[in-house]
């Protein structure tokens, strides 16, 4: 029996031990900096936070290079500006948005901000576009943007917005863990052409000066019509 008992204490030991090593993971005020060994990979998953404290970002600026912030409250993600080496970012399960304004992230490679708030996928991928220009993976499944089988998307608008996002972003190899295949980039340049955030740009420009020259010839008409009008009652 006595040998029974030393197992059962020595396991209920390492059991206690791993259970203490998990809450300390998990803690709020857990230090990143003690993650070196994780090759610069921090979690902060899971931990309710709503936005990133700048004593928080200062912890990380030196040693973070894959940042997990999975199932938070974050919205702002503009304090990142202050993480140079940031490769991988996870902002899965967040409250991002079409507004939602990136800083700019040169050496960001992959990029994950699934089940979102995110519904314009045109102003969203602008952002993304200026922000992030070395980025080769994208994954926006479960936002409205990104019309799928998760939201009732047919495969149709399905392929088209991965046509629109390929065209836009043209380093893109993977987008919603799906390999952007040659034919798939060459059928999204037809589709779209190599469209980029200057040339919407002036298309938006052209389209508002057209409106503007619309609007003008309205009142002009209304002005003349209104004019033709007093000449008759003075008539």
């Amino acid at each position: 029996i006595c040998p029974l008992l030393t197992s059962l204490q020595r396991h209920s030991s390492c059991l206690a031990d791993a259970l203490h090593s998990h809450q300390q993971n998990l803690a709020p005020n857990c230090e990143p900096c003690s993650r070196k060994a994780m090759a610069g990979r921090v979690s902060l998953a899971y931990r309710d936070l709503v936005e990133l404290t700048p004593s928080l970002i200062a912890e990380l600026a030196k040693i973070c290079k894959i940042l997990d912030l999975t199932s938070n409250q974050v919205s702002d993600v503009l304090p990142l500006r202050d993480l140079p080496n940031l490769e991988e970012l996870i902002l899965d399960d967040n409250k991002i948005t079409s507004h939602t304004k990136f800083p700019p992230l040169p050496r960001l490679q992959n990029l994950w901000v699934n089940r979102n708030q995110i519904d314009g996928l045109s102003l969203f991928i602008d952002k993304i576009e200026t922000s992030c220009p070395s980025l080769i993976m994208l994954s926006m499944l479960n936002n409205e943007a990104c019309p799928n089988y998760f939201n009732s998307g047919t495969p149709a608008q399905y392929q088209d917005y991965r046509y629109y996002v390929i065209a836009r972003l043209p380093k893109l190899q993977i987008l919603d863990a799906t390999p952007v295949s040659p034919t798939e980039r060459q059928e999204a340049q037809k589709k779209y052409g190599k469209l980029s955030s200057t040339t919407l740009s002036e298309a938006s420009k052209r389209a508002a000066d057209q409106q503007a020259q619309v609007k003008r010839r309205v009142e002009r008409d209304a002005k003349a019509h209104e004019r033709a009008e007093e000449q008759l009652l003075l008539e």
